[in-house]
């Protein structure tokens, strides 16, 4: 289990894992696209399309990071994301320019979407706690 204080750290880690994704994405995607994206055909507008996710969950993920409030909704939506992100990979596993690049995108984005997930569900945790602690002082205050 994470420790709840390496929660921002790990928001921070995976919005920067974001932006740089989605910057590699829209700055050069023609370099993405043959280093790990090689699922089909080429396309340079697709890719920086794709990068605009990248880059708003980035920024999603970073405002998260510092506002407790948004750490539940946001990781739910990019947690839901991943893990349609790795149903795709499965469908297409064998589409890739190689066995090794479809098992190895697959299993990166495997890896990251039971992280996300384990995410999600410190956040709540530590959401609820929050909640019964300022409950329970209000019971307390005449």
């Amino acid at each position: 289990m994470i420790s709840p204080r390496f929660l921002p750290l790990s928001l921070f880690l995976l919005a920067a894992l974001q932006l740089v994704l989605g910057a590699w994405m829209a700055i050069s995607p023609t370099n993405f696209y043959e280093s790990i994206g090689t699922f089909g055909v080429d396309n340079d507008h697709f890719i920086r399309d794709l990068s605009t996710y990248n880059i708003a969950m980035g920024l999603a993920l970073l405002v998260a990071a510092v506002r407790t409030s948004w750490r539940v909704p946001i990781l739910f939506l990019v947690t839901i994301q991943y893990f349609l992100h790795l149903l795709n990979h499965i469908l297409d596993i064998n589409d890739a320019d190689s066995i090794f690049l479809g098992l190895f995108t697959f299993f990166v984005v495997a890896a990251l979407t039971v992280l996300l997930a384990a995410l999600l569900r410190l956040a709540y945790s530590e959401e609820k706690k929050a909640a019964e602690k300022t409950k329970a002082a209000s019971k307390k205050a005449p």
